[in-house]
């Protein structure tokens, strides 16, 4: 049995919640609760995300302010909480799209083409993209920023142009980020390539994206 490239149709992009590297505060974790604590505007505490996790969360990124009820009412939490839930499954893959900066990304297996087809556009198109809020993906990667990474609250997945922050978060969700794992895919602008891979996976109802 030959290898079998099974690749799922995702939902439209429209929320990307920006992430920002944490503030170096020394260990002060009351400053970066507070720091944090106006990234959700009038919305959830947190973003609905529970004190020990947020816990975590700071040491990784800080959530930027996105100015719109979409991301402050429980999609950011819910969101991190599918990619756990499908971390735990072993259903994860992750990749690196060469772009004038390199950038990882993490999704559920499936869906590696679609995501790299995404960021591209969100790259290539930026402001001009259909999403609620810009990602600004093109200015943090051609100009000095502190947005260093992106969570998609429609698709579930994260991507990252800053490597440490990258590799916290594979820590985070338990994912082992070696060059020999399976399901790494690289896109080098010709085509996905990926380390010995056979994805054997049950199709999903698009209806049902574990929400």
């Amino acid at each position: 049995m030959g290898r079998q490239w099974v690749f799922f149709k995702m939902n439209t992009t429209y929320l990307i919640q920006r992430l920002k590297k944490p503030h170096q505060t020394k260990g002060n974790e009351d400053f970066k609760k507070l720091i944090n604590s106006f990234s959700f505007g009038g919305g959830l505490k947190d973003g609905g995300m529970p004190d020990k996790t947020m816990k975590l969360i700071n040491k990784i990124w800080r959530f930027d302010y996105m100015g719109s009820a979409e991301f402050e009412w429980g999609a950011v939490s819910e969101s991190l909480s599918n990619i756990f839930q499908y971390c735990k499954k072993k259903e994860v893959s992750i990749g690196i799209i060469k772009l004038k900066k390199d950038i990882h990304f993490i999704c559920q297996t499936g869906e590696e083409k679609e995501v790299i087809k995404v960021i591209k556009e969100l790259y290539k198109k930026d402001y001009k993209y259909f999403l609620k809020e810009s990602c600004h993906l093109k200015k943090s990667i051609e100009e000095k920023s502190d947005i260093q990474g992106w969570l998609e609250l429609d698709n579930d997945f994260m991507f990252f142009i800053d490597k440490e922050m990258f590799d916290k978060t594979l820590s985070l969700f338990k994912i082992k980020g070696d060059k020999n794992e399976k399901n790494n895919f690289i896109d080098n602008g010709i085509g996905i390539s990926s380390n010995n891979w056979l994805c054997q996976r049950v199709s999903r109802m698009s209806n049902n994206r574990m929400r």
